[in-house]
Order: C-alpha cells, then structure tokens, then sequence
C-alpha cells in the first residue's frame, strides 16, 4: 500500500534508507547531496525507479508526488486488463467490470487532481502540500497517448506544444534545470526517444497527426544527422542545437535500445509524405 496514497493515486516509493550502489562514483558528493538523509535517499531511490534520473520536477521529493504520467500507465494497464478478461471470459466478464470500474475511478482522479485548466496543461500533484506541481515536462502527453484526456483538454494540451518543440525534436521540459541547480539529463534541452513515441501517438489518438509527422521528422533526423559523429544511435540528444552532446548523469550512451526501438516505431506511424520529407533530409 505504500505506492498508493491518500488521493487515491499512486506514486513511486521506496522503503530502503541507503543510497543506491549502481549509482556513478561521486555523483552524490560532487553535487552535495544529503546522502547520510534516509528521507532523501528514499526519495533518490523512488525518482530513479521513475526512470526521469535525474529530474527537476520532484525536487527530491518524489515519494511527495502523484505522476501524472505514472497514473495514466496504470489505467492503461488497468483498461488493457479488462480488454484481456472480455477476450476471456465473455462480455460479460465480472472480472472485466472490476477493472473497467478500476480504470474509470483512476481517470476521473488524475483529471481531479493532474489537470491544471488554467494553464492548459496536465502536472503532477503533491499530495504532501495538497497542491499541483508548477514544473511543465512531457509528462503533460500522457493522457492523450492513454485516452484519458477529452477532446478540449486535448487541445489545450496542443497549444503548449511549443514550450517542449525545438528545432530538432522535443525537450524533456519547459524550462532547463540548469538555470537553478545542476543540469539534469531528464530536462530540456534533452530529447528522449520514448517521450516522443508518448507524445507523437498522444497526437494521433487525437487527430493532431501533421504534428505527430512534424515532430517525429525532427528526432529522426537529429538522429540520423548524429550517427557516423555518434558512432551509432544514441541514448539521448541535446534537440535545442541538434548534436549529441550531453554532458550530464552518466553520459550519453551508444546503441540503446530503446531509441532504436523508437526510430522504427515513429518512423512506421509517419505518413508517407513525411516519409518522403526525411528522406529528402537525410
């Protein structure tokens, strides 16, 4: 029951008081970090079972935070279960109904807490301070590639893009860490290939398929432009500038498979005349 909280959505957790032994020698002492703090090395542990090590939007506090991005995998998850048990036990299915109840009483959570109407925009909640988080990240994409958002929150959701769309992709965040603290490989100006499969099928999910091409050409040509530099496709770029030059975290990475997996998987969704437009870029 940990990861569940008082909102009735979940968070990422830890229990363990020690800081984690795969991190980097020095990582913690170089940038000052409390180490020695159980309460900040479970916050450390919960942000990297998030997979945004590091980021700006928790402030070490993740353990204080409901994700909107968390939430929306889990009613995913959730309406993928129910799907699974029609497929099962008939339409009728006691245990479909259980998990499509599940998955509605989630929804109706994240868009109770998650959507900021004013800003346009899906956040993170604190659940600790009863209050929505002011960090602006590529989590806001979530509910459209869950289909937890409406139609209007969709587009209002759309008119933000250009907080995240740079000239060579989209950046993890609105604003660079950097300008307060030390750089963060999960903040802008980085590009990271799975949050532009979130986003660019969030799009199409809505209808927004001219900017689901427009963005998917610009990260796959950043790749394709860095890989005989790179020497292979790479983990993460910097898409405010276009180049692979990373500096921060654990460095940037050849041959992850998750940006390979992401080339095809934007590349397969394109239509053919964007199709036609990286080619002629490439």
């Amino acid at each position: 029951m940990d990861h569940l909280t008082p909102t009735g959505l979940s968070r990422y957790y830890s229990p363990v008081e020690e800081k984690c032994p795969e991190v980097e020698a020095g990582y913690y002492e170089e940038n000052y970090l409390p180490v020695n703090d159980p309460e900040f090395c479970k916050n450390d542990r919960a942000e990297r079972e998030s997979g945004w090590d590091m980021t700006g939007r928790y402030g070490y506090k993740c353990c204080d935070y409901n994700p909107v991005d968390l939430n929306c995998y889990l009613y995913k998850y959730e309406k993928d279960l129910a799907h699974m048990y029609r497929e099962v036990e008939g339409a009728d299915s006691s245990n479909a109904k259980k998990w499509d109840q599940k998955a509605q009483e989630r929804k109706e959570l994240i868009n109770k807490y998650c959507w900021n109407e004013e800003k346009g925009m899906y956040v993170d909640y604190n659940f600790k301070e009863e209050r929505q988080s002011d960090y602006e990240s590529m989590a806001t994409f979530a509910p459209l590639w869950a289909g937890v958002a409406d139609e209007e929150q969709a587009a209002k959701v759309m008119a933000n893009l250009d907080k995240f769309e740079m000239d060579h992709g989209l950046a993890t965040s609105s604003e660079d860490s950097a300008k307060h603290s030390v750089g963060k490989q999960w903040d802008h100006p980085t590009g990271w290939a799975p949050l532009h499969i979130l986003a660019a099928k969030g799009m199409r999910n809505y209808g927004y398929n001219s900017d689901a091409d427009r963005v998917s050409v610009k990260l796959l040509d950043t790749i394709t432009s860095n890989f005989d530099k790179a020497g292979g496709i790479l983990e993460k770029y910097n898409v405010e500038e276009g180049t692979a030059d990373v500096e921060v975290g654990y460095g940037n990475q050849v041959g992850f498979g998750w940006t390979n997996a992401a080339f095809l998987e934007l590349h397969h969704d394109m239509s053919k005349q964007a199709k036609a437009q990286l080619e002629r870029m490439g």
